[in-house]
């Protein structure tokens, strides 16, 4: 019997399809749910500098359209007291899929989504565009 994502041999019980990338999902206290523990920590960094009035707002799962059906979904958006907007993609792998998207945002809407990795908690430092 074939499955929508993987191969189920007669007599197996069921696996359900894994993440090649070995990313959890996480739910944090709030309760909000998260694609990976550095996705949260990430959250949970910015949700403290907007605590201490260092960034004026954060918005999450952005949906930015690059193409007529072609879409990306960027992990945050930082709004600065100056209303200027920093894109940010939480990423422990950038994969060459993933790359392909941010350069289209750069080149059809002048968007630098940055990637931030685990070094990035050690100074939390919100890059400038």
């Amino acid at each position: 019997m074939w499955g929508k994502r993987w191969t189920q041999l007669p007599g197996e019980p069921p696996k359900p399809p894994g993440n090649k990338y070995k990313n959890q999902p996480v739910v944090d206290n709030a309760g909000v749910r998260h694609a990976s523990l550095l996705e949260t920590k990430v959250n949970t960094t910015l949700n403290l500098m907007l605590r201490n009035r260092e960034i004026l707002a954060v918005g999450r799962q952005v949906r930015l359209q690059l193409m007529h059906d072609c879409f990306m979904k960027v992990d945050f958006v930082v709004h600065r007291f100056d209303f200027s907007c920093v894109w940010l993609d939480a990423k422990g792998y950038a994969t060459p899929d993933w790359r392909t998207k941010q350069k289209m945002a750069f080149n059809l809407h002048g968007i630098t989504v940055h990637t931030l990795t685990s070094d990035w908690l050690k100074n939390p430092i919100i890059p400038e565009d």
